[in-house]
């Protein structure tokens, strides 16, 4: 599943999220960003835009973001509250969340 993350990017990101998700190693966080990539839970809100799939669970806070062309995962992070979060900005201004 390594090849799931742009070249270098999942240490990074495991180090700076793993601990939201309670992941004990980069790869266990790996997979669980591909499971909620992948999920057809209905309480996500998935979104593409661009070339990217944007997805958030308001329950857990969860962020998933990935390239639709390639399938790549760009990040996995649980929203801080932060009312400047990208994906979450992008979501109110589709009328998907309040």
């Amino acid at each position: 599943m390594a090849d799931l993350w742009s070249k270098g990017k999942l240490k990074a990101h495991y180090e700076k999220h793993g601990n939201e998700f309670g992941a004990k190693s980069s790869k266990e966080y790996s997979n669980m960003a591909y499971e909620f990539g992948t999920s057809t839970s209905d309480s996500v809100i998935q979104v593409k835009d661009g070339a990217f799939i944007y997805r958030y669970e308001p329950s857990t806070k969860s962020i998933f973001v990935g390239t639709d062309v390639g399938g790549k995962i760009k990040s996995f992070y649980k929203w801080d509250g932060r009312p400047d979060d990208a994906v979450i900005l992008m979501l109110k201004g589709k009328g998907l969340i309040e």
